[in-house]
């Protein structure tokens, strides 16, 4: 079975079904860990020189809607899908 396969057929059998900061955004409206949890990634691309978009733009989009900017929506995809 392929590492992908498998991968899906374990996290399927998990009670969480959503990310933490899916769960922080829709449910408990409050801040999210993104800049802690994802920050260190673009840090250490601009450390190497090596450019992050999508990151950083996954943060902004995170923070926006944090802060009421934009609503928690799958269109939301569509801007990161646009750095590809």
């Amino acid at each position: 079975m392929p590492i992908a396969t498998r991968d899906v057929a374990f996290n399927r059998r998990s009670a969480k079904t959503h990310s933490g900061v899916w769960r922080d955004l829709a449910v408990r409206k409050r801040r999210t860990e993104a800049e802690h949890q994802l920050g260190p990634i673009v840090s250490h691309g601009q450390h190497l020189g090596v450019p992050t978009p999508m990151t950083t733009r996954l943060i902004e989009l995170i923070h926006e809607i944090e802060n009421g900017i934009r609503p928690q929506d799958i269109v939301n995809l569509d801007v990161l899908k646009a750095l590809i």
